[in-house]
């Protein structure tokens, strides 16, 4: 190897360095700050409904027990899982019919308490946006009996008075 090809692996390994030495301060640097820049994750509310449930899933709950029984002593859950999807694939439209017609009528009751969830959600906003809009109203209201009231107060002051006699002494002496 050349001198000059030493030379040039030697500064390309030192910018690399360099590099690396960057780069990883950057992501200390980003570990480093504190969690609450991180996204905030929307909480859920415990009085939503939810939601249904499908037909494989009512099969898969009707034959987890004999499932476990068919795989022997403390089967493995992904083991279980795996049997039950087999079963539920050899299964004619027939054969699933009752477990889809459980989750149509799982689905409705699920509609029907979404409305009234979404009813209940909307009154709630309808009353704090109610609430919030009669105190912003009624500070309204109490700006313009302020500003009323100042405008009546300098109506009433003698200045005005004093320079409309003024203006009707000068008018005089035009004369």
């Amino acid at each position: 190897m050349t001198r000059a090809r030493k030379q040039r692996i030697a500064y390309l390994y030192r910018m690399i360095n360099q590099n690396f030495e960057q780069l990883s301060a950057l992501l200390n640097q980003k570990e480093d700050e504190p969690a609450s820049e991180e996204k905030e994750t929307k909480k859920k509310d415990p009085r939503k409904p939810k939601r249904p449930a499908c037909g494989y899933a009512f099969f898969t709950q009707a034959q987890m027990e004999a499932a476990k029984e068919e795989l022997g002593v403390n089967p493995r859950m992904s083991s279980v899982i795996t049997l039950c999807a087999k079963k539920w694939k050899s299964l004619t439209p027939k054969q699933k019919e009752p477990y889809e017609k459980m989750a149509r009528e799982s689905k409705e009751q699920y509609y029907k308490k979404l409305k009234i969830y979404e009813q209940i959600i909307k009154e709630e906003k309808e009353q704090d946006t109610g609430e919030s809009s009669k105190s912003v109203n009624q500070e309204n209201n109490a700006n313009k009996v302020a500003t009323t009231t100042k405008h009546v107060t300098f109506m009433d002051n003698s200045n005005v008075e004093n320079n409309s006699d003024n203006d009707i002494e000068d008018s005089s002496e035009e004369e």
